[in-house]
């Protein structure tokens, strides 16, 4: 599952959280999502309230989800392969997923379809973020070259970075990615 939510109109940040939260244990309670999801800046403050009870409406029976969740230290908690959701992988172009591994040491290694990144995760107390120094230039297809640049965008630009039942969310101000640990421990 891709979440992309455009526009910087968002009237308050808990709104937002709130969103992928729910979105997030829709998913691990076995709910099927949509692909994409967009909101936009024409979107009026009657429709975001609307929005907003039917999504709070929606998480109350499924509270017992968010029960589940259990917390690891600060950085153990990122360490893991991380699958993109809803990624494009072409048959006989790409030879695997998008996502990207962290390290013990926190660094970082990823693939977006066609080129490699490698940089470091910083974790301090006021914020959580990618420097992603390194990044393979080869020429790719027009849907991978969006894909990357969505990817690496968000990876550039990190506000918040967050584990939720073995789901990883990066977010910056604007867009979002969601990964799934690889190898999930049933």
């Amino acid at each position: 599952m891709t979440i992309l939510i455009s526009g910087n109109n968002c009237e308050c940040r808990f709104y937002r959280h709130f969103f992928i939260q729910i979105l997030i244990t829709l998913n691990n309670c076995g709910y099927p999502l949509l692909k994409v999801i967009s909101i936009s800046e024409s979107y009026n403050y009657t429709m975001k309230k609307i929005k907003f009870c039917i999504l709070a409406m929606l998480a109350l029976p499924l509270t017992g989800c968010f029960s589940n969740q259990h917390l690891l230290s600060e950085s153990d908690q990122y360490v893991g392969e991380w699958v993109l959701e809803g990624g494009i992988s072409i048959p006989g172009i790409t030879k695997r997923q998008p996502g990207m591994i962290i390290e013990e040491n926190l660094g970082v290694a990823g693939f977006t379809g066609c080129n490699l990144f490698k940089g470091k995760l910083n974790i301090d107390d006021s914020s959580v973020n990618f420097t992603l120094p390194i990044v393979t230039h080869k020429m790719c297809l027009p849907e991978i070259v969006e894909q990357e640049q969505n990817i690496m965008n968000v990876l550039r630009h990190t506000t918040n970075i967050e584990v939720v039942n073995e789901t990883l969310v990066v977010d910056s101000d604007d867009r979002f990615l969601i990964f799934e640990k690889a190898n999930k421990h049933i």
